[in-house]
């Protein structure tokens, strides 16, 4: 039951992110916040990571159905099938509800709303449920390598 609060609270704060940066950010307005380090700049993104197949919506659509049923296949049967440990289990819960953001996004509005970049790489811009995707998968990793040593 804690994986599934652990999913809905990383959806949940996914899209309070995103609707407030849709109320405080103007469409390629900037703001700069931790003394520069963190471009905030409000993006649709109809494409894939980094924007690609921008203009393929329906193979965009494909693309993120499957990997959205992928990923629920494996957090049923590495939450509730198998016998995973809790650094799985917590990577792959965070990582669905990073997931479960953009999917909802790109339903309910045809893009995905970005609006963080880092002052090293500006041109790359993201949100939080590309995070918690990131984040999710290397739990995933470190579970994966560390598992047996660790024996949790």
């Amino acid at each position: 039951m804690k994986y599934i609060f652990l999913t809905i609270l990383t959806f949940l704060v996914d899209r309070v992110t995103k609707i407030k940066a849709k109320e405080k950010l103007k469409n390629k307005e900037k703001k700069v916040i931790f003394k520069g380090n963190i471009n905030l700049e409000l993006y649709q993104n109809k494409g894939i990571i980094l924007g690609h197949l921008r203009n393929k919506k329906e193979l965009v659509m494909l693309l993120n159905i499957v990997s959205l049923v992928l990923t629920v296949a494996m957090f049923i049967l590495g939450v509730f099938k198998f016998d995973t440990n809790k650094i799985f289990k917590s990577g792959i819960s965070i990582l669905l509800g990073g997931a479960l953001g953009n999917v909802y996004d790109r339903i309910k509005q045809g893009s995905v709303t970005d609006f963080f970049s880092f002052k090293f790489k500006p041109n790359i811009i993201f949100n939080l449920a590309d995070m918690f995707i990131f984040i999710g998968s290397i739990f995933i990793v470190i579970s994966e390598l560390f598992y047996k040593r660790w024996n949790v």
